[in-house]
This record gives structure tokens, C-alpha cells and sequence, in this order.
């Protein structure tokens, strides 16, 4: 018992680490031997160890399990008619997938609220990394202030990166802390989240911090609150459009609605199979004949890669995620699941290219949501918080 506790304990430490490291590793190396250390060795011991609990806990979210399970093994049968020219390590990357819905569900189990508590010290060591970011790039760089930020560690890319710090802020605004001090610091960290995502001067990075904290909000217990962080996200995101709103209006749409198009015009092509799991493909819209080597869309992407089968599996995945996290809307945790879906899902309609490199900023917002709904499903009745105040569903 105490070795199986010793594994579980390292499972939160790399659940934490996959959280944290993506801005303070040194190098994405360091952060992938991070990983395997802390998070991939420990999850084969507990999946051997507690393989019963792991079974009953995926046929207790029978039909999510099934649809998971479903997607993982259509992707590894695409191996047969796919372009990639390693088809063994794309059969690697699906099944890292796997060992990591595996390992959120066995934390779901074990360790629940350590779940939860390593998203509010995410936020907090995350958003930290604007003042650092800010001082090497401007400063250090001698940067123009009206260039994008280019974040620390694995969230430099502006738009991946504002999404990892958007998730950040969304997760800090249901942690208001009581003392007085405490509030001040929150401030802070909240005001710090806003202005690296509003740096960034992503568009869909923007729009997805909206819509996860205003949907916090109307979720807060106290109205007060929900105002109080509503204002902060509207004020900042604000101030961040009018300053850079000449640089980002002169990007215009970027040709998402012709990247649309034509992929849904690639996904008619080959309808069912799709070109395989891994293949190189480029979506080369009339107007721009450079084209891009993937759809910015998750679900289109999906469609041309997994065909129409795939397309179905992935879009019912995320429907049923999000009924589950809305069910459990009332608890502080599901709000935390429903929030990290909501900025996902933006994230994912704009700017997500693929679900199976090695972990990296793009799983904050593919794999992370599923994995917390997964962690959400699979709590034991004693490890249920009893539902939050009534006054929660008054704000609804």
C-alpha cells in the first residue's frame, strides 16, 4: 500500500510538472524527461497495480470511455493507409494519449482534490511568468511594445501560449482567496494573465479568455465577485484591443474561412478514411497558394486525417465531455472542467492543428479538458463535495 501511494504521489508531482513546466522547463527536452519520470512511469505502475479500480472507474463513464477508446483505436487503424513515414511513432503518440486519460482517471480516483488545488498553484506560478516574459523580451530584446509577446520555456508561440495563460486565468478566477492581502496578490496574478494573453494579440486567445471568465462568473457564488472578475476580463481584454487594434485588424481574418472551406472540401475527397494518422497534408485555399500544413481547425483537421468516422467520434467526445462538466456545474470542480472546455473549444476552432505530437502547449486545450472531465467522472461518493450554495443557480 505504501509503494502504490508512493506511485499516486508521483503521479500528481507529473501532473503538476505537465502543468508548470510548460513555461519553466529550460528546454522541451527537459520538460519531456520531466514527464516520463514523474508522470508516464508512475502511470504504469498504478495502471498494473490498480487496474480493477482503472476498469471499473472507464465503465462507470461507460459511453465516454467507449467513444475515447473508440477514436484511440480508429487512429491506430489508420496506420494502414497512412502517409507518415514513422509509423511506429505515431502509434507512440496515441498511446501517450492514452497512458495520459489513464492517469487523470486513476487521479480522479486516488488523489481528486489534488487535481483541483494543482490548477489554482498553476495559475500562480503560470501568470508569473508574464513579468519574466515581458522583462527578456522587451526589455532584454529591445523588442517594439506594439510586437506580439513571446512568452518563456514551451509557451513562446504568441497564440499556443496565450491559450496555456488563458486556461491559467480561467482556473485562478475560482480561486478568491478571504484575507484581505490575499486579494490584493490575486489581483495581481489576475491582472498579469490578462495582460500577457492580451500581448500575445491573439485574436481567438482574446476571445476564449472572455468567454471562459464570463462564464465563470455567472457561475460565482457571490454576484459581487462575478462583476468584479467580469470587469477585470472585459477591461483588459479592452485595453488590449485598443492598443494593438491597428496590428490586429491588419491581420484581417488570416484566411480561416478559406482554410474552412477548403477543408471541408479535402474532408469530401476522402470522405470515410481520411489520409491516415500522421500524414503531411497542406490546405491551400484559391487565394493564398503558399497554404498551410494544417487546417487550424481541430475538428476539420480531424475530418481530413480520420476521415468521416473520426470527425464523429471527436465531435461526440467533446459534446459528451461537455454534458458531464455541465451536470457538475454546481461544484467548484465541474465549473473548473466546464471553464478549461470553454476556452478549449475556441482554441479549437481556430487555431489547433493536431491532437498527437508529445505533449506541448496544443494538449492544454485538446487532451487537458477530456482528461479533467474523465478525473470529474471517475470521484468516489465519499470524495463528492456536497453542491455549492442555491445561490449559484440564481446566477444561471
Amino acid at each position: 500500500m505504501k509503494r502504490i501511494d508512493f506511485a499516486l504521489n508521483m503521479l500528481v508531482l507529473g501532473f503538476f510538472w505537465f502543468l508548470v513546466g510548460i513555461a519553466w522547463a529550460p528546454s522541451n527536452k527537459f520538460y519531456q524527461q520531466g514527464l516520463v519520470l514523474l508522470l508516464w512511469l508512475p502511470v504504469f505502475v498504478c495502471m498494473f497495480v490498480l487496474r480493477v479500480q482503472l476498469l471499473k472507474a472507464w465503465l462507470q463513464q461507460r459511453v465516454l470511455s467507449l467513444l475515447i477508446g473508440a477514436f484511440l483505436i480508429w487512429a491506430c487503424l489508420s496506420v494502414f493507409w497512412s502517409l507518415s513515414e514513422d509509423i511506429g511513432r505515431e502509434l507512440k503518440r496515441v498511446f501517450y494519449v492514452g497512458l495520459f486519460l489513464c492517469a487523470m482517471t486513476l487521479l480522479g480516483l486516488n488523489r481528486q482534490q489534488a487535481i483541483w488545488k494543482s490548477l489554482g498553484f498553476s495559475f500562480v506560478l503560470l501568470v508569473l511568468a508574464f513579468p519574466v516574459s515581458f522583462y527578456l523580451y522587451y526589455i532584454v530584446g529591445m523588442h517594439a511594445f506594439t510586437e506580439r509577446l513571446w512568452g518563456i520555456g514551451q509557451i513562446g508561440h504568441p497564440i499556443l501560449g496565450g491559450y496555456v495563460i488563458a486556461l491559467a486565468v480561467v482556473w485562478g478566477s475560482r480561486f478568491y482567496p478571504k484575507k484581505w492581502w490575499a486579494r490584493l496578490l490575486w489581483a495581481l496574478l489576475m491582472v498579469m494573465g490578462v495582460s500577457f494573453v492580451a500581448m500575445g494579440q491573439s485574436r481567438g486567445a482574446l476571445l476564449a479568455l472572455v468567454v471562459g471568465l464570463c462564464a465563470m462568473s455567472l457561475l460565482s457564488v457571490e454576484r459581487r465577485y462575478a462583476l468584479l472578475i467580469c470587469a477585470l476580463a472585459l477591461g483588459g481584454v479592452s485595453m488590449g484591443f485598443i492598443f494593438f487594434e491597428p496590428i490586429l485588424m491588419a491581420r484581417g481574418t488570416s484566411y480561416r474561412l478559406d482554410i474552412f472551406l477548403e477543408s471541408l472540401d479535402m474532408i469530401v475527397k476522402n470522405p470515410v478514411l481520411g489520409v491516415g494518422v500522421g500524414s503531411d497534408y497542406r490546405v491551400v485555399p484559391y487565394n493564398f497558394s503558399a497554404g498551410f500544413d494544417h487546417a487550424h481547425n481541430s475538428f476539420t483537421h480531424t475530418g481530413i486525417e480520420l476521415g468521416g468516422v473520426g470527425f464523429l467520434l471527436w465531435v461526440g467526445v467533446w459534446l459528451l465531455a461537455f454534458f458531464s462538466a455541465w451536470s457538475k456545474r454546481r461544484t467548484r470542480e465541474g465549473q473548473l472542467a466546464l471553464g478549461t472546455l470553454l476556452v478549449a473549444v475556441v482554441a479549437l476552432q481556430f487555431d489547433t492543428g493536431s491532437q498527437w505530437e508529445t505533449p506541448r502547449a496544443e494538449w492544454f486545450v485538446v487532451w487537458l479538458p477530456i482528461g479533467l472531465v474523465m478525473a470529474l467522472n471517475a470521484r468516489r461518493e465519499k470524495d463528492s463535495p456536497a453542491a455549492m450554495s442555491p445561490t449559484v443557480a440564481s446566477c444561471l
